[in-house]
């Protein structure tokens, strides 16, 4: 297992996490791995993005689909 350490994080969000954490019964090291395990593992759009930087993309997640003729300015 890792240790991950992050820098900087203002004062407001480290009291909102530790008032989450509060509210689930965990310390606010757990509340954080939580969230992040969330959003890693659960989320559609994340789902996408590793599929993306493995490679496993459609055309069509590729290249945007073509503005219909109205919508491009001449």
């Amino acid at each position: 297992m890792v240790t991950l350490s992050v820098r900087h994080v203002p004062d407001a969000v480290y009291r909102a996490l530790r008032i989450r954490a509060d509210k689930h019964g965990h310390s606010t090291e757990a509340e954080i791995l939580a969230i992040l395990e969330e959003a890693v593992t659960r989320s559609p759009q994340r789902a996408r993005l590793g599929a993306v930087l493995a490679g496993e993309t459609s055309d069509s997640e590729q290249h945007p689909p073509a503005a219909a003729d109205g919508d491009n300015p001449a």
